[in-house]
């Protein structure tokens, strides 16, 4: 699931995504748009939040790994 699906989902905004992870709005901004990834403390955080929804694979567009 990416970032921008899970905020949708649970009714969360840009700043409220900032706000939970420590950052700035324009920073989030950024990752939604793909011009960077949050750093790994931040992922951590992004991580957390999302309740493992999100995991670090989903900022790269990568394929699922076939089980």
């Amino acid at each position: 699931m990416t970032l921008q699906e899970w905020m949708t989902a649970n009714d969360y905004s840009v700043h409220d995504v900032a706000a939970a992870v420590g950052t700035v709005p324009h920073n989030v901004a950024n990752w939604l748009a793909g011009n960077n990834v949050p750093n790994s403390t931040k992922m951590r955080l992004v991580i957390d939040l999302t309740k493992g929804d999100v995991t670090p694979n989903d900022f790269y567009e990568l394929p699922a790994r076939k089980k």
